[in-house]
């Protein structure tokens, strides 16, 4: 999705359109869900953060600036509700071997499966900040540039960390 139709949908929210709001949901929820899983580690926090995400973005999409990243500015609104959470229980929670990511494209059993070979193999191999980086861009379809803003880091260290990581996952998955 283009980043004026999400625009348009974030600002159609804070007029109070409801429908806007299922559809902004429905094209951002897999991208939230796993950047917040990629941070908490916790299928079910993940959920809790993606819904905690939905009511920041309602509440404040009358704050939105017009013309600049909604993408971005949803995916910072979640880092930040996922920093604050694990701050607040001050651990990070053991993965629990049947908590998997269900982001399904397709009605593909097989993508399915990849998909979950793909996490996993994200999860055991990848330090956060990897798995953080490779999910904002391959999950989400986030630009390197735009990775670099939310994670407050240079845009060299981005391109550099995504890249160490594919090296890991392709030596891993060999």
């Amino acid at each position: 999705m283009d980043k004026k139709a999400l625009e348009a949908l974030i600002l159609k929210t804070s007029g109070d359109d409801n429908a806007a709001f299922e559809e902004l949901y429905c094209l951002m929820k897999s991208s939230i869900f796993s950047f917040a899983y990629s941070i908490c580690k916790d299928f079910h926090t993940a959920e809790d953060i993606l819904q905690d995400t939905f009511i920041k973005i309602k509440l404040y999409a009358s704050s939105y600036l017009v013309n600049t990243n909604p993408k971005a500015w949803m995916l910072t609104i979640t880092k930040h509700i996922a920093l604050n959470k694990m701050r607040s229980i001050k651990y990070i929670l053991p993965l629990d071997s049947e908590d998997y990511i269900n982001i399904s494209y397709k009605d593909d059993k097989t993508t399915e499966v990849d998909n979950r070979i793909l996490i996993e193999q994200l999860l055991c191999v990848l330090n956060d900040n990897e798995r953080q980086i490779v999910c904002l861009h391959a999950i989400s379809d986030m630009k390197h540039a735009d990775i670099a803003k939310i994670l407050d880091k240079p845009y060299g260290t981005v391109l550099w960390t995504y890249s160490n990581a594919m090296k890991k996952l392709k030596n891993n998955i060999k």
